[in-house]
């Protein structure tokens, strides 16, 4: 598998999501225009046109993941042969990059990660780790959230994230 196929196989799920929304609000769409008389037809509209701007929001922030990367050929090299993945947590460690996928695709230069933090949470009854990037520009980014009750293959998981980012 070369480095762009693995690349689109993993955003693969977020494009699954986002195109699931798209058929979402297109449906609301549809079914306002056919109660357009109706008050709830006006609200079901609204509602339509706000998923329809938030999901056209997520699609344009996902084509735009990889405008920052000045050499693509070379990211995709590196994509080939990663310094580390993380399946559970959806992390993938390059030489020059971290690519996450949790809620959002996002990717990071290692030139530009300031720090890295674990944060300890103890809400509730499920205390929780979770692990930060913080950019040069100030803006703290959470990349993993692992649970203490989580199995033990994920707790090792979290802890190696940690090690491999602390050593950049």
């Amino acid at each position: 598998m070369n480095g762009k196929q693995r690349y689109e196989e993993f955003i693969k799920e977020h494009q699954s999501t986002l195109r699931m929304g798209t058929l979402i609000w297109t449906c609301l769409g549809v079914i306002g225009i056919f109660l357009i008389m109706k008050p709830i037809g006006i609200i079901v509209e609204i509602a339509a046109v706000m998923l329809g701007i938030l999901n056209v929001k997520s699609w344009i922030k996902l084509n735009r993941t990889l405008d920052m990367v000045p050499d693509k050929q070379k990211f995709y090299q590196q994509m080939e042969k990663p310094k580390a993945t993380f399946l559970k947590f959806k992390i993938i460690v390059l030489e020059d990059y971290v690519l996450t996928n949790d809620s959002n695709v996002e990717l990071f230069p290692l030139k530009t990660i300031e720090k890295i933090d674990v944060g300890v949470q103890k809400t509730g009854y499920k205390p929780k780790k979770c692990l930060f990037l913080t950019t040069t520009d100030g803006l703290q980014h959470k990349i993993a959230l692992v649970y203490e009750n989580q199995t033990v293959a994920a707790l090792e998981e979290f802890d190696e994230i940690y090690q491999i980012l602390n050593k950049k």
